[in-house]
């Protein structure tokens, strides 16, 4: 009597043996142990597939150009000495430069006279993944024992779009194939930077991201940088499936990075400074609440806390309840420069981790 073509197989058959290869029962999977994903650069640059995104011509690849450099070296991250960085070999796909600019640029972030790291390696070109370019990366990492690979940009590593064709299952297989290659090599980091859409601050910052939620669904970690056009300083937001979600504020100047602390902190050191800023010379020195609210066009009790918070540290005084604010002695000065936190006095307003930060810049 023949078999049933769609009878399960006997316990004892090959093909249930391989079944089990791939499934685990709660028993098993409380019993095994894994280790913390490996931190290239602590709470940044992790083990498995990280998206960087953000707008185009705002610094992403400075910013990959010194993690990758940092890591490659053993340096210190963005001049946080505080932030671990796991000395390992570097390989970064720059497909959007070419080596005059790419010597241009690690002269810009290194010290005159310093040697660049022989762990630190680059190219310019790379066939697509869809043309054999998938293959040989897997080759160059394996032969070469690359720990971290930084792909700038995914849109010139991807299968182009296909017109009239499902855009979220082609958002999704671009990283799936980035994403099996990091799941087979415990211990790889890969960090593919993109763009973001025209508006990069929607209520949740990872719609950000160019493309559908295939993009999103596929990363490990996600990172986006965020920095108005023209302005010095920027916010890298980050959320991830293995690690704590945090928001660092940086710094911007000439094509470095340097990380100014908790991106919160920070923005409240710099919205204090500009309240005294505005009640020392808009207002020469005394002003009262309605208007200086007025002037930031802030809500008053948002005012009234700060005003309290600059009282504790000697920089305002309000000598009556209800009373006009003003200029603390102590802290009066015709000199304050503004998103001058080194010189002006209101650095004593500015966190423990700015002010360390700032020291190390100095």
């Amino acid at each position: 009597m023949s078999s049933k073509p769609n009878a399960s197989p006997s316990r004892d058959s090959k093909s249930l043996d391989q079944l089990r290869g791939g499934i685990l029962s709660a028993a098993d999977l409380q019993r095994l142990k894994f280790e913390d994903p490996v931190a290239y650069v602590e709470g940044l640059v992790l083990e498995g597939l990280t998206v960087l995104g953000g707008k185009p011509k705002l610094g992403k690849s400075w910013w990959v150009l010194r993690a990758g450099l940092t890591i490659a070296s053993g340096g210190i991250a963005f001049d946080n000495p505080h932030r671990i960085v796991k000395q390992s070999s570097v390989l970064y796909l720059a497909l959007e430069d070419g080596p005059r600019r790419l010597q241009t640029r690690l002269q810009a972030l290194s010290v005159p006279g310093e040697l660049w790291p022989e762990t630190l390696s680059f190219t310019t070109q790379w066939r697509r993944f869809d043309k054999g370019g998938l293959e040989s990366l897997v080759m160059v990492i394996d032969e070469n024992g690359y720990q971290v690979v930084i792909i700038d940009t995914l849109a010139r590593v991807r299968k182009p779009r296909r017109g009239g064709g499902d855009a979220y299952q082609e958002d999704t297989d671009s990283l799936a194939q980035i994403h099996d290659l990091v799941r087979e090599r415990p211990g790889l980091a890969v960090l593919v930077v993109h763009h973001n859409r025209k508006n990069d601050e929607p209520a949740d910052y990872i719609d950000a991201l160019s493309g559908t939620t295939g993009i999103t669904g596929a990363a490990d970690h996600i990172a986006v940088l965020q920095r108005g056009r023209g302005k010095a300083d920027g916010i890298v937001r980050f959320t991830s499936r293995d690690a704590e979600e945090h928001d660092t504020a940086f710094s911007f100047d000439r094509g470095v990075w340097r990380e100014l602390g908790d991106a919160a902190v920070y923005q409240q050191s710099q919205e204090r400074q500009a309240l005294l800023h505005a009640l020392a010379d808009a207002f020469k020195g005394e002003a009262r609440l309605k208007d200086l609210a007025g002037y930031l066009e802030k809500a008053e009790p948002t005012i009234h806390r700060q005003l309290r918070a600059l009282e504790s540290e000697g920089l305002v005084v309000q000598e009556k309840s209800r009373g006009p604010w003003r200029v603390a002695k102590s802290a009066n000065s015709a000199n304050w420069k503004e998103n001058d936190l080194g010189d002006s006095p209101v650095d004593l307003a500015v966190s423990d981790v700015v002010v360390d930060n700032q020291a190390e810049e100095e």
